[in-house]
């Protein structure tokens, strides 16, 4: 930033200064010699040159003094030249409006040691002056010192602020430089509901818009397709008012109408946390264009999950996902989701299919171009959408573009499926019913029996990283082995794990391009361009799943749990402190705990106790820790990953515990 600032300075004042024109002669880096500083310069044909060294026995022959070519200045008018035979410098005399430099005779531009008037920083935040050197062929940083820290019009200053600058005072006051910078004057206190951002009093609302994180004020929940029970059971948001001072007021309107539901209340007190329930009939059914969403506004920033539907008992299939607020919503996604079953009697005639689900989030006409890598089946407003083929859609403000798979054969699979808008939309993925692993041989399938409903609002494609930690759910018997996803957010990103996974490590892909592998461990995951990573559980009848007898049905015994669907965080996008929920009742309840060595973590206040082994070669661990039903908060001294999951008869949940979503972050060592 430094140097680029400066190389910018230069060509601007040579340019103002002089024009296009430039007298000069090649040099070298050296300064020049003033070895008689007392005494006049000399004119150019007084400049001594080394003579024959007349003591040498050998007549005729010279000493080599210098690298024939080297460059130096003889004094701010003459550049000093090595002749061919490296025996002597020779002068070579600057023309009038030139002075030498570092060996060359360049144009004067600036008067000699005069300010610029120009106030800078560098990357420390170190105040330093622009001044013009000393010959004024060019521009130089001078550093303002302790005795006068502050620059200010081009000089270092003995000020402790900026004249009229301004700051805040914690979060509840504005302050601002006096005119002498001698100090400063409170300028603004905050008032009830506000707070000092950025020097400006502001709503916990408008200051949470310059946040990029999951915390936020305006969210849009979506009835996503699904099948058996849970088609006909209430999605239901979970709003957590994680302020300790403010009363969260909740407004949630159901855009198919435009009509605010009538909610049981709508305030969420300090620290607390209320279930509001969707009505049903508004679920996507098919691909579609419709008005099936709901958007969910606070007077202070909160966090929200959807659980489609909340509860487990007797539902046999349902998800949870963590919302994102509309103003992290991107414009460019890649979807992640599952492969169409097709139909059987297990199935009820019917196939089951993957969902890429869009909702225009800002006010006006979006357009939205979808490129999948299979057929889209057609539906209500949506003609079928041949693979591999763009098409735009016009969605209006609240407006959803659900599109599924197509046909009626096993195998096809949303994932790739490249979505650009023109403005921001949020995006969500998955499956109806997914059986987890879905495999057929010979038009038969051979795969996990149950299927599920899963589902996740998608990161946009500028927030995705290139370092991840695949953290295993919590074992359901010694044999369970997750599911894994790597896809690929640009072309010939090669993908490296530790410990090595069979497939994954070493492959290249291609945007849009995926790897799927299966593995019990954890693991670090590094690529060479973005990549986003899938993390699926699988089906109650996995191979060496341990039957439990409250899960039974009759004589056919299975495992606790169903498939599952979340994706893991970048590091680049970890947090230190996080608010998580865990619905009622589930049998089994758990958080992963992603961290590195050294840091300590507090769960509800309370000391976790950290002892996961390093990750391969790395300096990372998990820990998977049991907790009860409720709004957790988990802190850390550093930042770390937090997944949240569970488990019961037939059903399973899981989603990250929260993220920064800060487009094209620097990554983390």
């Amino acid at each position: 930033m430094f140097l680029q600032k400066f190389t910018l300075l230069i060509i601007t004042l040579l340019l103002v200064s002089c024009g296009s024109s430039e007298s000069e002669s090649p040099g070298t880096d050296a300064d020049y010699e003033n070895t008689q500083s007392d005494t006049p310069e000399s004119d150019p044909e007084d400049t001594p040159v080394a003579p024959p060294d007349f003591g040498n026995e050998d007549v005729g022959k010279q000493t080599k003094t210098c690298t024939p070519g080297d460059k130096k200045c003889g004094s701010k008018t003459v550049a000093l030249i090595c002749n061919a035979d490296g025996s002597a410098f020779e002068p070579s005399p600057c023309q009038n409006g030139t002075a030498c430099q570092e060996g060359q005779c360049k144009l004067i531009t600036c008067t000699p040691n005069e300010t610029l008037g120009i106030c800078e920083k560098d990357e420390q935040g170190l105040d330093f002056a622009v001044y013009c050197n000393n010959s004024g062929t060019g521009i130089e940083a001078v550093y303002c010192e302790v005795a006068k820290p502050v620059c200010w019009e081009g000089e270092c200053k003995n000020f402790k602020c900026k004249p009229d600058s301004v700051q805040c005072i914690g979060f509840g006051a504005v302050e601002k430089c006096k005119n002498d910078g001698s100090g400063y004057d409170v300028k603004e206190l905050c008032g009830p509901g506000t707070v000092c951002k950025q020097a400006q009093c502001l709503t916990a609302c408008d200051a949470n818009l310059k946040e990029n994180t999951y915390f936020g004020c305006e969210y849009w929940a979506v009835d996503l397709d699904s099948i058996e029970g849970a088609k006909f059971q209430n999605v239901a948001v979970v709003v957590s008012n994680t302020d300790s001072v403010a009363t969260a007021s909740v407004t949630i309107t159901n855009m198919a109408d435009g009509v605010d539901l009538v909610l049981p209340t709508s305030t969420v007190p300090p620290l607390s946390q209320e279930t509001f329930l969707l009505p049903k009939g508004y679920d996507q059914e098919g691909s579609m264009i419709g008005k099936n969403s709901f958007r969910i506004k606070a007077s202070a920033p909160i966090t929200v999950h959807q659980f489609n539907p909340l509860n487990a008992e007797n539902v046999y299939s349902n998800d949870a996902s963590l919302l994102l607020p509309s103003n992290v919503a991107g414009k460019e996604f890649l979807a992640m989701s599952w492969h169409q079953r097709q139909a059987s009697m297990l199935t009820g005639n019917i196939p089951l299919r993957g969902f890429v689900t869009i909702i225009a989030v800002e006010k006006g006409d979006t357009q939205v171009t979808v490129t999948a890598p299979v057929d889209i089946e057609p539906g209500t407003n949506v003609e079928l959408l041949p693979a591999q083929v763009p098409r735009t859609y016009k969605l209006t403000y609240g407006q959803v573009l659900n599109l599924e798979t197509g046909g009626g054969l096993s195998g096809p699979d949303l994932t790739g499926t490249y979505i650009k808008a023109n403005k921001r939309i949020s995006v969500f993925a998955g499956h109806e019913c997914a059986n987890i692993p879905l495999i057929i041989q010979e038009g038969q399938f051979v795969g996990t029996e149950f299927c599920d409903h899963v589902e996740q609002q998608l990161f946009p494609l500028d927030t995705w990283g290139t370092k991840y930690v695949g953290d295993a759910f919590q074992p359901r018997s010694p044999g369970q082995k997750d599911v894994w996803r790597v896809l690929s957010g640009a072309d010939g990103v090669t993908i490296t794990t530790d410990p090595p996974q069979p497939v994954a490590n070493g492959i290249t892909l291609n945007k849009g391009g995926y790897v799927q592998f299966e593995s019990a461990k954890d693991f670090v995951i590094v690529a060479t361009g973005p990549i986003s990573v899938g993390h699926y559980l699988k089906g109650s009848k996995y191979p060496g799943f341990v039957p439990l007898g409250k899960c039974a049905k009759g004589v056919d015994n299975t495992g606790i749990g169903d498939p599952a669907f979340t994706l893991p965080v970048p590091i680049k996008q970890q947090r230190n402190s996080y608010i998580v929920l865990t619905p009622e009742n589930y049998i089994e309840n758990y958080i992963n705990v992603i961290y590195q060595t050294g840091t300590s973590v507090d769960i509800d206040g309370q000391p976790a106790i950290l002892d996961g082994m390093p990750i391969g070669a790395s300096d990372w661990h998990v820990q998977r820790i049991p907790v009860e039903a409720g709004v957790h908060s988990i802190e850390g001294t550093l930042e770390i990953g937090v997944t949240a999951y569970g488990y019961d008869c037939d059903v399973s949940y899981a989603y990250p515990g929260g993220l920064d979503l800060v487009p094209k972050a620097e990554e983390i060592d």
